[in-house]
């Protein structure tokens, strides 16, 4: 028996290299497999993350053109909003929109070419202006949550606007 214990005690180191190098591999792969996943989830949240930046963008431009064409006395003070406002709704915003924001501009759109026509005031848009600017929050609350959005309960009532004071 003396004469094999030199020979287990070598089979049992031998054994154990290749049971460290065997568990050593493993770890070494899950690492691997783990910075691969994290790298994927890193690259898929700046992703979102440049969409929902230029989600925001448009939808304050368009909440700005829709405001400040609510507010104004005349529709000759506001071609130029107007004209962002058509170049929104037929380009850029039909990339990042969902349907709640798609239906206020379309509400805002019929209104806006009365308004254009001489059928209708500047002043008929603002519960509509309202509309989009809420459905555009709404939206941004679906992607941005994180940030703590709250709903906006209460709608405007027409007729109060600055130029009446």
């Amino acid at each position: 028996m003396d004469n094999y214990a030199p020979i287990i005690a070598a089979s049992i180191s031998v054994v154990g290299v290749f049971v460290g190098i065997y568990v050593g591999l493993q770890q070494f792969k899950k690492q691997q497999d783990y910075n691969r996943d994290q790298l994927k989830v890193q690259s898929e949240q700046e992703l979102k993350r440049k969409y929902w930046e230029e989600q925001i963008a448009i939808y304050k431009e368009a909440c700005d053109a829709v405001a400040t064409i609510a507010s104004a006395a005349r529709m000759e003070e506001v071609q130029a909003q107007c004209k962002t406002f058509w170049r929104l709704y037929w380009g850029r915003m039909s990339l990042i929109e969902n349907q709640a924001v798609a239906a206020a501009m379309i509400s805002y759109g019929k209104q806006l070419k009365s308004c254009e026509k001489g059928e209708a005031e500047p002043s008929s848009l603002e519960v509509l202006a309202w509309d989009v600017a809420n459905s555009c929050r709404e939206s941004l609350k679906e992607t941005w949550n994180p940030v703590g959005i709250e709903t906006l309960e209460r709608k405007p009532s027409s007729g109060i606007s600055p130029r009446d004071e």
